[in-house]
């Protein structure tokens, strides 16, 4: 654990400067004048309307990934075949240096969400009805508009055929270590088996970034991360724990487990990285780059995690807990009994009981994702060294928790992105459905991605002479 620990560490490669703020005396920033923001928040709240629906358009956080790259690419490739500032992502049109730009990015944005929810399809309109009232008609808005839906269909016909919607079977095995369903949710199915094999985005070769095997069953660090969950991730009030009221609600904090109004973690991450382009004041250059490349990390980084997942197919801890007397370990000690605090089933999701997600443990989705996410926008930036305060929808003062309380609010402040990459990354050992190393290597595999995607895609173009 400490070598997969000191492996995280050591990839932080951008460095922690302080975040000197802005001067007081600036007028307030005003998010809803930049289109890219706008759109940015309808493509949100259509994953909060998804995850309502009885059958979603876009289920599951591997599928709201690659629905956010496309949405988020689609405006950007709109926005740079006006200014013409950066490589594009797909496409770079000529001739429309004189199209608005919001008729452009809002005919992108509203063409590639209608393509990916069409259940919401009124509300998507409507936003693009709103977003389209104050742009004047003439020559401008019309060219702006055939742009937008030139660069939709572009992309949206580039991603038709990328395996995203392969029907592959998911075979359970008993064997000591292989995951199968929770015991207390046996119903619950495999969540996208197939998304290792989905094109990834940017990254050339997704397999080659295979994580690195988990320790094996028999292994000191195996039995090191087995006694962490006993320690921290038991539910409440069975087990003695160290995990204090403190670290319960962090966990519950960054979960977003697809529960009815809240969604799934991709956009958590989006609702952070608004939080600090807005504590910014970014520009709308800035923004349509900016979440062009985090979602782009994302969504790559869910498609390596999730082919990791199934490659070892490394069972839960609810699962290796119970089953602790048959893994070889002679370290580790069964509980046939034992439950986790387990994701929250806010507002009532599924039978209401707290759960653990259905796919395997190894590595962890919410490691994968917000770190790609958060070390993307560091990389943006140029620092690690941004502080920024963020309220969680699990925390505030409306949705409920699975005892049908209302959650207070609560506000929480990260001295820098590391610290909030960190303690993303660990609060799924407090709810008791991740081992520590899947943590750690969710880690290491989502600061890869996001240099790796930085490195390459919407590059800066260099100055005309």
């Amino acid at each position: 654990m400490f070598c997969r620990l000191l492996l995280v560490l050591c990839c932080a490669v951008v460095l922690i400067a302080p975040n000197r703020g802005f001067a007081q005396s600036l007028p307030p920033y005003n998010a809803s004048a930049d289109i890219i923001l706008v759109w940015n928040q309808v493509m949100l709240d259509m994953n909060v309307g998804d995850s309502r629906q009885l059958i979603p358009d876009q289920g599951g956080p591997t599928r709201t990934s690659r629905a956010f790259a496309i949405a988020s690419v689609a405006m950007f490739d709109a926005w740079n075949s006006i200014h013409h500032k950066y490589s594009p992502y797909l496409v770079e049109l000529s001739g429309y240096n004189a199209a608005n730009t919001t008729a452009a990015v809002s005919a992108a944005a509203q063409d590639t969400l209608l393509s990916l929810y069409p259940q919401q399809a009124a509300k998507i309109r409507t936003a693009y009805a709103n977003a389209m009232s104050s742009v004047a008609a003439g020559a401008p808005r019309t060219t702006g508009i055939d742009l937008g839906k030139k660069v939709a269909l572009a992309i949206l016909n580039d991603r038709r055929n990328d395996n995203s919607n392969l029907n592959l079977p998911y075979n359970v095995s008993t064997l000591p270590g292989y995951h199968r369903p929770d015991p207390l949710h046996p119903n619950q199915g495999f969540n996208t088996p197939h998304w290792g094999y989905v094109d990834p985005f940017v990254i050339a070769n997704i397999h080659l970034h295979l994580s690195p095997p988990p320790p094996a069953l028999n292994s000191f660090e195996y039995a090191v991360a087995y006694q962490a969950l006993l320690n921290w991730g038991g539910a409440a009030g069975q087990y003695p724990t160290l995990r204090s009221p403190k670290d319960t609600i962090t966990g519950i904090f960054w979960a977003y487990d697809g529960v009815p109004g809240l969604g799934t973690p991709p956009r958590l991450y989006n609702q952070v990285v608004r939080t600090i382009a807005i504590q910014r004041r970014n520009t709308t250059e800035q923004n349509a780059r900016l979440f062009a490349l985090v979602n782009l990390a994302m969504a790559d980084a869910g498609i390596q995690c999730w082919y990791t997942k199934y490659y070892y197919e490394l069972w839960r801890p609810i699962v290796g807990i119970r089953q602790g007397n048959n893994d070889t370990n002679i370290y580790t000690i069964g509980d046939p009994a034992w439950r986790p605090l387990g994701a929250p089933a806010t507002n009532g999701a599924g039978d209401g009981v707290d759960f653990t997600p259905p796919f395997p443990a190894y590595s962890s989705g919410h490691s994968s994702f917000g770190t790609a996410a958060f070390n993307m926008t560091a990389r943006f930036y140029g620092t690690a060294g941004i502080q920024f305060s963020f309220t969680s929808d699990e925390y505030n003062g409306v949705n409920r928790g699975s005892d049908g309380k209302i959650r207070p609010v609560v506000t929480r402040t990260y001295r820098n992105l590391e610290e909030a990459i960190m303690e993303n990354a660990w609060s799924r050992i407090y709810l008791g459905i991740h081992w520590p190393f899947d943590a750690y290597d969710g880690i290491i595999a989502g600061k890869l991605i996001a240099g790796e995607i930085f490195s390459t895609a919407l590059r800066p173009k260099p100055p005309v002479r």
